[in-house]
């Protein structure tokens, strides 16, 4: 999902997040870390061998893991029908 999404995020991103913090980072570096510096095949390749690793990314906005922000809510997904249950 990472790669397919990569390559749809406004370029002009990088470039804000590159301004916005207190150190700023070259372009270049957030192409590298992102991998957008690479042929989206290979972009791909990398995506499935995180995605079997268990690693789904840093979310952009939180700056935390993806897979811990999906736990969180699936916790209280899972919990929410069962408390609703036992109120009745």
């Amino acid at each position: 999902m990472k790669a397919l999404i990569r390559p749809t995020l406004p370029r002009r991103y990088i470039k804000a997040s590159s301004r916005n913090r207190t150190q700023p980072r070259p372009i270049a570096t957030l192409r590298a870390k992102y991998h957008l510096d690479l042929p989206w095949y290979q972009q791909f390749v990398l995506y499935v061998g995180d995605l079997a690793h268990g690693d789904l990314g840093e979310s952009i906005r939180l700056r935390k893991p993806v897979i811990d922000e999906i736990g969180y809510r699936y916790v209280n997904t899972i919990c929410s029908p069962a408390r609703r249950s036992r109120s009745r």
